[in-house]
């Protein structure tokens, strides 16, 4: 969204309503260019919460009828709730990307994912047209919309050239090899297998680069947890490693992926939308591995 955000205010007035949650970086205003206008709606919370809810909804038309805007863009599926409740399709053109729907998330009761199926199939029905940023999340879309189109992610090559620009080659080292992720230490990243994984391999280094709520999960002494720092060190920490792994439980289309991929890294990501699939293929990699030291 900042990339977005950042490329838009080049021919645009771009304004960005967002909210604080506990990872939100505290110089989060510094990744916006100095054109773009930044506004707090304080009610908006990650979770259910129907009095914030609500208020949150009364924020934003707030903000819409003020600012006027001519197009709205809503990103995840709290945003894509708030707004399409609060912003009329006549006042401005308005656009949902999920990120990843809700309804896909593996840390709720079954009575919540079909609450969530069932707002999106209800709010489906809005002027408002849904942008996939995956076929996988398109997919999943045309199920609760009739109106959805897929541009997949895309990410700025000509950035990332300029900060490994300097680097030295990598040049992998099968004697000793590092794997990483990036992301936030939450559910949706599965860190409870990502530190699985370490510990099984406890010659190789993992790196997770990146904080969050679960941080404690990631015991494995071979592991070593960066934190969160600004992009350029979080590309050339990346860069430095040799296998990209992302063993999320859900997921959109991750800009990280992408810029590994890009960063020419060995990729291991889990099957989202056939997840039932994903621990028998990261056995089958244990398995795999362990056979060539034998042989």
């Amino acid at each position: 969204m900042v990339d977005l955000a950042n490329r838009m205010s080049k021919k645009m007035d771009v304004i960005v309503a967002y909210s604080i949650r506990a990872q939100t970086p505290k110089n989060y205003q510094d990744y916006f260019d100095s054109t773009i206008q930044l506004i707090q709606v304080r009610n908006f919370t990650r979770n259910i919460n129907p009095l914030k809810d609500i208020r949150a909804v009364f924020e934003v038309r707030k903000i819409v009828q003020i600012e006027k805007p001519d197009i709205v863009h809503m990103h995840s599926s709290k945003a894509g709730a708030i707004g399409r409740l609060a912003i009329s399709p006549k006042k401005a053109k308005l656009f949902y990307t999920p990120h990843s729907y809700a309804f896909c998330k593996k840390d709720e009761s079954g009575l919540k994912i079909k609450l969530y199926q069932l707002i999106e199939k209800m709010l489906g029905r809005r002027n408002c047209t849904t942008i996939a940023c995956s076929k996988g999340e398109y997919e999943e879309a045309l199920k609760v919309t009739k109106s959805a189109i897929y541009i997949n992610n895309g990410i700025d090559i000509k950035e990332l050239e300029q900060f490994v620009f300097n680097e030295p080659k990598k040049i992998i080292d099968t004697k000793k090899l590092k794997i990483c992720t990036v992301g936030r230490i939450g559910p949706q990243k599965n860190p409870k297998l990502f530190n699985q994984i370490a510990e099984n391999f406890r010659e190789i280094e993992f790196m997770w680069i990146g904080d969050g709520n679960l941080k404690d999960v990631l015991i494995s002494p071979n592991i070593q947890v960066l934190g969160w720092c600004d992009r350029e060190k979080a590309i050339k920490e990346l860069y430095q490693n040799d296998i990209f792994i992302l063993p999320s439980l859900w997921e959109g289309l991750p800009m990280t992926l992408l810029e590994a991929m890009y960063l020419g890294k060995i990729c291991l990501a889990s099957d989202v939308m056939r997840q039932s699939r994903c621990h028998s293929a990261w056995k089958q990699w244990f398995y795999l591995q362990n056979r060539a030291r034998i042989l």
